[in-house]
């Protein structure tokens, strides 16, 4: 097996790279870093708004685009990105090499718009590291086994950077964004939101997949299969920024370590479906056929005849499920279905938090003094969610981060 020690993966996002002056001050920064770290693998994004640009300029010719010419159209955004910073390091005396999803052989399932990275085979940028050039990657894209050119979903760059720190035994993969870290919540939300140092994968994962967009949970996934440090710093000044890695040994040790907000989300609900449990499992088993992920699952029991069915789903999904249900639902006279844009998911996050009762109640004080009602709320060891109307969002959000990251609330719940 071919390897190479104390490889570095950076990352850098769209608003990294939003201009060219940024694509030049990104390009001297990595040289500042090559002087100690020879061994550097950049991923790139696509600049600024250019995927958004490629989506509306197809969506002006058709609303339903062929996933396959979707793809093969994206993938010219992150290309771009490479070929720039590429020359912008040549430019100030820096090897550096580009390489598309042809050449950096990342090869993925067949599912189009999100597809699943299988393997990565490193030889080519092996080869170029020990050439002493500086590989420059094109994230968000893949190859399947066809050749055809495939895109990796939201934050699909973060995989890519995670993914290749894994194939490379990279010592480190570092995530350049518009913010300097993780917070306790959203800065944008709350003024005193703090930046979380430290924080483990299982955590981090969680936030992740609760709203907080600062990384992708399938970047955080990888990482925490195969141990790969993160640091999540600002590419716009320095400081030390938030690391995710294995969680500390702190015996019973407890932290609300974040809370987060999702405006992101539909919320179906299903009445009247026939009392058959078969009947829930094959709804939801079609929809996890699309490779969408369910939230938020609850079953009431109607009567001695019916069940209701609410869950919540990604908004970048609605289309498709609403045509799931509404297809499978034909079967079913007496069902009705319905949806919602109006809910928002709050959640706090914290390893061992079920084990706690004083947090739920806390939780549920809180929400309550405000005059707030809760539309369903689920619990785990990680986190308690709630979905409540958009509107009251960033209300519940303050005060919930006032209880929670207060003096005495975390004298209360840490020591325990």
């Amino acid at each position: 097996m071919i390897s190479i020690k104390d490889i570095i993966v950076k990352k850098f996002g769209a608003t990294s790279l939003m201009s060219i002056n940024r694509i030049k001050t990104i390009a001297n920064q990595i040289k500042k870093s090559s002087i100690s770290n020879k061994k550097l693998v950049i991923v790139v994004s696509a600049m600024g708004s250019e995927t958004n640009n490629l989506i509306d300029l197809v969506n002006s010719i058709s609303k339903q685009p062929a996933p396959r010419e979707l793809d093969m159209l994206l993938s010219t955004g992150e290309q771009k990105s490479i070929a720039l910073l590429t020359v912008a390091l040549n430019s100030i005396g820096l090897k550096a090499k580009s390489f598309n999803s042809h050449q950096s052989r990342i090869l993925t399932n067949n599912l189009h718009n999100n597809a699943r990275i299988l393997e990565i085979n490193t030889k080519e940028i092996i080869n170029a590291l020990n050439e002493n050039y500086v590989c420059v990657i094109a994230g968000f894209q893949g190859l399947t086994s066809t050749g055809d050119i495939t895109t990796l979903g939201r934050g699909g760059s973060d995989t890519t950077a995670v993914a290749l720190s894994a194939a490379l035994d990279a010592k480190i993969c570092e995530i350049y964004t518009d913010v300097d870290g993780v917070y306790t919540t959203d800065p944008n939300i709350h003024s005193d939101a703090k930046i979380i140092e430290k924080i483990s994968y299982e955590e981090m994962l969680e936030l992740s997949k609760l709203g907080a967009q600062v990384l992708h949970p399938r970047a955080v996934e990888i990482a925490s299969k195969f141990s790969i440090p993160l640091v999540v710093k600002s590419s716009f000044e320095d400081g030390k920024g938030t690391i995710i890695r294995e969680k500390e040994k702190n015996m019973e040790k407890f932290n609300v370590k974040g809370i987060t907000v999702d405006h992101n989300i539909i919320y179906f609900s299903i009445e009247k479906l026939p009392k058959d449990p078969n009947i829930c499992y094959q709804l939801i088993n079609e929809i996890n056929k699309k490779d969408i992920s369910i939230d938020m699952v609850i079953q009431n029991l109607k009567n001695s005849e019916f069940n209701d069915l609410s869950f919540t789903v990604s908004k970048d999904h609605f289309n498709q499920v609403k045509k799931i249900c509404a297809t499978f639902l034909n079967q079913y006279a007496s069902s009705l279905l319905q949806y919602s844009s109006l809910f928002s998911k709050i959640s706090i996050v914290g390893i061992g938090i079920n084990n706690h009762p004083e947090v739920l109640a806390d939780f549920f004080q809180c929400i309550a003094s405000l005059g707030l009602n809760i539309e369903c709320l689920t619990t785990s060891q990680m986190k308690i969610s709630c979905l409540m109307n958009k509107d009251f969002s960033e209300k519940a959000i303050t005060a919930l981060h006032d209880l929670f990251f207060s003096t005495h609330l975390n004298s209360k719940n840490t020591a325990i």
